[in-house]
């Protein structure tokens, strides 16, 4: 592996985490308030019309932010135990929110939101449920963004990453 290789990972996965927050800061402080102005059948015209561009522009965002982040911890692992509870914050607040977005958004809210069955009541009820999980979902992927930005930021000027990128073997040599 190249030396360089942990130091590109630990980037790339924060480019995909913060990513991820910014799309949910953005559908939580733009995009619900807007739904929550429409009405039931209004809603689910919405979900039907616009549900599948969002997940073609976000399951490989979610896809490379997991491998990415996974791929990191790994390239990173020589340096785990100093770090460990930042990247078991980023590992478990991504792959949390990544759990809700797989099973629960994508298997149940959004497909029932752009069916057009539900009736009127029962949309606004299932958007009601919908923005309570977002807003999990989002707390969970902002921790995951601030200890990968912590990790990122705090090691990018460091003895370690010097030593990194000089050392073939990417294992941490202490300084003298």
């Amino acid at each position: 592996m190249p030396p360089s290789t942990p130091i590109v990972l630990r980037s790339l996965s924060r480019l995909f985490i913060v990513t991820n927050a910014a799309v949910y800061a953005f559908l939580a402080v733009a995009i619900v308030p807007y739904w929550q102005t429409l009405s039931g059948d209004e809603i689910q015209a919405w979900f039907a019309d616009h549900f599948g561009r969002f997940a073609t522009m976000m399951v490989p965002v979610h896809l490379l932010a997991i491998t990415t982040t996974i791929a990191a911890a790994v390239t990173n692992r020589h340096r785990l135990r100093a770090e460990a509870g930042l990247w078991g914050m980023v590992l478990v607040g991504l792959l949390a929110s990544q759990a809700f977005n797989f099973t629960l958004f994508a298997v149940v809210l959004n497909p029932d939101l752009s069916s057009q069955t539900l009736t009127p009541t029962d949309a606004i009820d299932t958007l009601d449920d919908w923005d309570t999980w977002h807003t999990v979902r989002t707390l969970l992927v902002l921790a995951s963004a601030a200890a990968i930005v912590t990790l990122t930021t705090r090691t990018a000027g460091s003895s370690v990453v010097a030593s990194e990128a000089s050392d073939p073997s990417g294992r941490h040599q202490p300084s003298s």
